[in-house]
């Protein structure tokens, strides 16, 4: 079985793909760029995590101490 599957899409404008990407948002695990604004992760600190960085967006801790 393939380690990685890349696919790609052209894009006209920076608010067509800011839509596509809206509108898949709960299928995206992360957005890499220098440029797309506080929501994207910046390229070579993908497998860095900082503390606040939560999987799926869901704080941990919070979770647990809820249960």
């Amino acid at each position: 079985s393939p380690i990685a599957t890349l696919f790609y899409e052209k894009y006209d404008n920076i608010d067509d793909l800011k839509s596509r990407l809206n509108a898949y948002r709960d299928n995206i695990q992360c957005i890499v760029s220098d440029d797309y604004g506080t929501e994207a992760i910046p390229f070579g600190n993908t497998q860095k995590p900082q503390l606040w960085d939560y999987a799926d967006g869901i704080d941990t801790v919070d979770f647990l101490l809820k249960l």
